[in-house]
């Protein structure tokens, strides 16, 4: 029994240097205005969401994508959508901007 309370004293504990810490108090930094640094605008992602269309529909739109040299099927759908809403009628478009604030409301 006295066996085991001797038994780990063999052992040095190592020590080790402790690092300084980077910052110190200093009463006249109390005082100082340090000047803002001025974030930088984060663009906001929108957030993508997925569309069920046949496979001919998604061929011809990433046709489309190389055809007009666009990077994504989302500035191609952009466009036709711009286009699209820019022959409407005024009062088809008054109608269209109501239920695309319907939809942006369920999200």
């Amino acid at each position: 029994m006295s066996n085991l309370l001797n038994k780990n004293k063999s052992k040095n504990i190592e020590r080790v240097e402790t690092t300084p810490p980077a910052g110190t108090y200093n009463p006249s930094d109390v005082f100082t205005v340090k000047p803002e640094v001025q974030k930088t605008k984060e663009e906001i992602k929108e957030k993508s969401s997925t569309v069920r269309c046949s496979l001919k529909n998604k061929d011809r739109l990433n046709a489309l994508v190389i055809h007009h040299g666009k990077d994504s099927v989302d500035e191609v759908l952009n466009m036709i959508l711009n286009e699209h809403e820019a022959n409407m009628s005024s009062d088809k478009k008054k109608e269209f901007q109501t239920l695309l604030k319907i939809y942006s409301k369920k999200r």
